[in-house]
């Protein structure tokens, strides 16, 4: 294929929350976008959960926030509670009421907010989102960028003023710069099981997010729509293949929650907690941008 300046566009690498926002907030300054996404399509697993009310606010003005809460739940208080006891603390975020226009956190899935956007922007000739097509070099040429690009068909090469990097945590555009991640992992995994089962129903003076502790450890249960989200620490002499295995996550479920049939589990996921970041988010022509950037601990949000 020959080389294309696809009409002078800011080329985004990744079709994540991050990625798919700026193209958002480019678009809507009227600038051309072109959205490489290495996948065939956007991905559907859990991940994220919480929108914040900053967030939200920040959404609002794009007509984005109100169609994502309806897809999600919102939760105007979340507590800290013991386990055994019940002895709890509240948050209740209507106290802000007068500081935020959304005072409350949306438990949604982060897919439904990229959906979302891809919704809204497909139709507008200044989007263009490739699917399959993987960035796999970028040269500076002065005033721009020259970019390789790989899809199905073959490679070929574009031309562009910026590309923004919003290719997750492993960012194949920071490796393939050569850039350093300066950081360290933390030693501890989280844990992530999505549930069909109404605790609601189990457990009095539950809301709708919960971070809870036991005499052994801690664990988060947190709402999104009909289902639950059941985050923890596992065992650490426990490998990963081990402590995601189906009769571990059971038991695990079982120790704190007793009951009969078994839990009906329809995901599981874990999560390494890291802490990294590049030493500059701008390097020439190239924009790094949320975790390709920067790695944190998600707890505290």
């Amino acid at each position: 294929m020959n080389p294309t300046s696809s009409d002078n566009a800011i080329f985004i690498a990744g079709a994540g929350p991050v990625g798919l926002f700026t193209a958002v907030l480019l678009v809507n300054a009227g600038r051309r976008v072109v959205v490489l996404e290495k996948s065939g399509g956007l991905a559907a697993d859990m991940r994220a959960s919480t929108f914040h009310p900053a967030t939200l606010d920040l959404l609002a003005p794009h007509g984005l926030a109100e169609p994502l809460a309806a897809r999600g739940s919102i939760t105007h208080a979340w507590q800290y509670m013991i386990h055994g006891t019940k002895q709890h603390a509240v948050f209740d975020l209507d106290c802000i009421g007068d500081q935020t226009a959304h005072p409350y956190r949306l438990q949604c899935e982060q897919y439904q907010f990229t959906s979302l956007v891809v919704d809204r922007l497909e139709e507008n000739p200044l989007f263009e989102i490739r699917y399959n097509h993987e960035l796999t070099g970028v040269e500076e040429t002065g005033g721009g960028l020259s970019l390789k690009i790989r899809e199905p068909g073959g490679d070929y090469d574009a031309v562009a003023p910026w590309l923004i990097a919003a290719d997750g945590g492993k960012s194949p555009v920071r490796k393939f710069m050569g850039l350093a991640f300066e950081g360290s992992v933390f030693p501890k995994t989280s844990i992530t099981l999505v549930l069909n089962h109404p605790f609601q129903e189990d457990i009095s003076g539950l809301l709708g997010v919960n971070y809870v502790w036991t005499d052994t450890g801690h664990y988060s249960l947190m709402q999104i729509r009909d289902l639950w989200r059941f985050s923890y620490a596992p065992d650490p002499d426990q490998s990963i293949e081990q402590a995601t295995s189906p009769p571990v996550t059971q038991s695990h479920l079982q120790a704190i929650f007793p009951k009969s049939p078994p839990y009906e589990i329809l995901q599981r996921h874990f999560y390494s907690l890291q802490q990294r970041c590049l030493d500059a988010f701008r390097v020439d022509h190239v924009l790094f941008a949320g975790d390709s950037a920067h790695l944190n601990s998600p707890a505290g949000g």
